[in-house]
């Protein structure tokens, strides 16, 4: 029997060392990247914190939009966007 494969939850990182962990999976997405890579995107291509919490919304509701999450988990991402230091 092969062992159950290893969950990994999305966990951010802020500038100020702030650890925003969840309990939301870190799904492989249809073109084999994770949404915490979509996430680290939103971080890397943003130029300031609105830009970011923008990424964050379009990012999230895509997610939910195809169901990669719920409405809940939408709303705790977009919670941390708002809260975290970044980019």
């Amino acid at each position: 029997m092969l062992p159950p494969p290893s969950t990994s939850y999305i966990v951010i990182v802020d500038k100020d060392g702030n650890r925003f962990e969840t309990e939301i999976q870190d799904k492989v997405l249809d073109d084999g990247t994770r949404i915490s890579q979509k996430i680290q995107d939103c971080i890397n291509n943003s130029r300031n914190h609105g830009d970011f919490v923008s990424c964050m919304a379009h990012l999230t509701n895509w997610l939910m939009k195809n169901g990669y999450i719920t409405n809940k988990e939408k709303g705790i991402l977009m919670n941390i966007a708002a809260r975290a230091n970044l980019p």
